[in-house]
Order: C-alpha cells, then sequence, then structure tokens
C-alpha cells in the first residue's frame, strides 16, 4: 500500500473508532498505529461501564465493515476488559508524563485484543458478569 493510501486509512480508522468511543463516553487513551486503547471510567460513564464497552466493541466492529460481505475496510478485533485498573499521571513534571491506564486488567485486555481475530470481540468472564450478558451469547 502507498505512503498516502496507508494515510488515508488509518486517518479514516481513528475517526471512525474515536466517534464510536466518543459516543459511549469513553476516555480515549492511545492511538498506536492500527490500535485505539480506550477507557470507560465508572464516575464519568456510569455504574453501567462494562455494558458501555462492549457495545462500544461491537459499534467498533460494524463501522469498520466487518459483517459487511464484501469484507471490512479494515481489519479489526476488539477485546475488552473493563474491570478495575489505576487511572492516573505517570512520570514526573520534568520528564515526559502520560494520563493511562495500568495494571492487570489493562493487560488482560491488551492480550484479548491481541488474540481477537478480525471480526471477533473478545471480553472476560468478569466483563461478561459485569455486562449482564448471559453466557448463550450477546
Amino acid at each position: 500500500m502507498a505512503s498516502s493510501e496507508f494515510s488515508k486509512l488509518i486517518n479514516r480508522f481513528y475517526q471512525a473508532t474515536t466517534h464510536v468511543l466518543i459516543h459511549y463516553d469513553a476516555l480515549i487513551d492511545k492511538l498506536i498505529g492500527e490500535e485505539v486503547a480506550a477507557f470507560f471510567v465508572p464516575g464519568f460513564v456510569g455504574q453501567d461501564h462494562a455494558s458501555k464497552a462492549v457495545k462500544a466493541g461491537r459499534e467498533l466492529l460494524r463501522v469498520t465493515g466487518q459483517a459487511v460481505p464484501d469484507g471490512p475496510w479494515v481489519l479489526v478485533g476488539v477485546g475488552v476488559n473493563p474491570v478495575k485498573a489505576w487511572i492516573g499521571a505517570v512520570g514526573s513534571s520534568n520528564q515526559v508524563s502520560d494520563i493511562t491506564a495500568l495494571g492487570d486488567s489493562v493487560n488482560v485486555a491488551a492480550r484479548l485484543a491481541s488474540m481477537a481475530g478480525t471480526g471477533e470481540l473478545f471480553f472476560s468472564e468478569d466483563s461478561r458478569n459485569m455486562a449482564g450478558i448471559s453466557k448463550s451469547g450477546l
């Protein structure tokens, strides 16, 4: 793919995904290549943060065309694990600092996302329970 084509594709991806995440009240943590990391803070999103995270994941798959017969316009898999994490500033005033989410639950979400194939939404058992999703499916 030519650089100009890739630039258009990644810009379209960032625009589509950030639009969905903002709609579901997520805080966007990072745009990393063809990956987007976001978190759903209960104090901001509400107590249904797990449900919103799963719904946002489903919508991310929809807007990127994962269910379109001709195939998606970008290959996407989603990992969701809206379980307790540490959120705050890292670094110091005289170094690079960042506001991010850290902890085991963030690592689990990253692993779920890396395991999810094109068009798949993986979420943890805790996420399923928190979102009120039955074992029989979404």
